[in-house]
């Protein structure tokens, strides 16, 4: 499934914007939820990015988790079912605009590792501008890399993001 080339997009002041009335829309048809959070790249003021506002949203459980996947397909998300055989513990969900993904949904247990996980590196890419910007220069040297290739673009990524993972936790 190709979705095009990997392209980072200077950073848009407007993701926030679009977050928030994401959020008021899924906070308002959603009936098992507990946080609905802005995760990835586009979440950090002043980092470049592919485009895709990444939405966290946290349950008891993955049955609230389920409840939830039909009202959002009836919105216009494409349910990834075939995603659970690697993420079994998340429920992701897709919206497109004009062909293109726009937003991704993961719908995660709030005492999964994963919530920790996001919510620690995004916090940390926060508050630390040369580690941000240290990122954002790997991003743009990585989508030029393998800009045909998105897998290889995620897994190049992967040990930076393991180790401030990791140094975000132990904070």
């Amino acid at each position: 499934m190709s979705r095009g080339p990997v392209k980072i997009h200077k950073y848009d002041q407007s993701w926030s914007i679009q977050f928030e009335k994401y959020k008021e829309e899924l906070t308002d048809i959603l009936e098992q939820f507990n946080k609905i959070e802005h995760i990835g790249s586009t979440s950090i003021e002043g980092m470049g990015a592919k485009p895709i506002i990444d939405i966290l949203i946290t349950v008891d459980q993955l049955d609230d988790a389920d409840q939830n996947v039909s009202k959002l397909v009836e919105l216009g998300y494409e349910y990834h079912k075939d995603q659970e055989e690697d993420f079994p513990f998340r429920r992701y969900l897709v919206l497109k605009q004009n062909g293109n993904h726009k937003i991704h949904i993961h719908m995660v247990p709030d005492d999964h590792e994963f919530v920790r996980e996001h919510l620690a590196f995004r916090d940390y890419l926060r508050k630390h501008s040369d580690v941000r910007d240290e990122y954002h220069l790997l991003k743009t040297r990585l989508a030029n890399k393998y800009r045909d290739d998105r897998e290889g673009y995620q897994n190049a990524k992967a040990v930076f993001i393991e180790s401030i993972t990791d140094l975000a936790l132990d904070e």
